[in-house]
């Protein structure tokens, strides 16, 4: 059915209920899933948990996001409430939070990178590779804008519902402070 997510970490938290969120996060996380037909579900709460670089160094760049799996948002109800829940998808009773981080990055191109993503998602820690480019200048006025993509196998983070596909497609755009 469906699910995969981006988590650039190595943290998964299982003693807490959900963080607490005092600003917008700063930009968009969402997966693609399948039900019968593509389905585009987005994480409402998540923030920036650790950032350490050099402007403009994106090669050098160490950042930590951390994901409230409880804020995964599509508006068709019943699915979202069972995709939460079920053990064989996010089961966020038991795993609330999630994590992706990325501790550097390789240059591709002008403005564009390839990493692997450490995503911790249901206590399971695997590497996905992504892809992303990066504009703006660094500064109030025109801050680095990344934007990117991966895939993930929902298998291997224990998505065991049904649905037809397994490669699960994760698109990010992110405001860096």
């Amino acid at each position: 059915m469906i699910v995969g997510f981006l988590t650039l970490t190595m943290w998964a938290f299982t003693d807490i209920d959900t963080f607490e969120m005092t600003e917008e996060p700063p930009g968009r996380l969402e997966v693609i899933g399948y039900a019968g037909s593509e389905r585009v579900f987005t994480f409402q709460k998540w923030k920036i948990n650790k950032l350490e670089w050099t402007a403009g160094d994106f090669e050098n760049i160490d950042i930590e996001i951390l994901i409230d799996c409880k804020s995964l948002h599509h508006d068709w109800k019943d699915l979202k409430k069972s995709i939460r829940k079920k053990k064989d998808y996010f089961y966020v009773s038991k795993f609330p939070t999630a994590t992706a981080s990325v501790t550097s990055a390789k240059k591709t191109g002008d403005g564009t990178y390839k990493a692997d993503m450490v995503l911790s998602l249901k206590g399971i820690t695997k590497n996905v590779p992504i892809t992303f480019n990066v504009t703006g200048t660094g500064t109030a006025e025109d801050p680095y804008k990344v934007t990117g993509a991966g895939e993930l196998n929902r298998r291997k983070f224990d998505f065991y519902g049904n649905g037809p596909k397994n490669k699960v497609p994760v698109k990010f755009d992110i405001t860096l402070p």
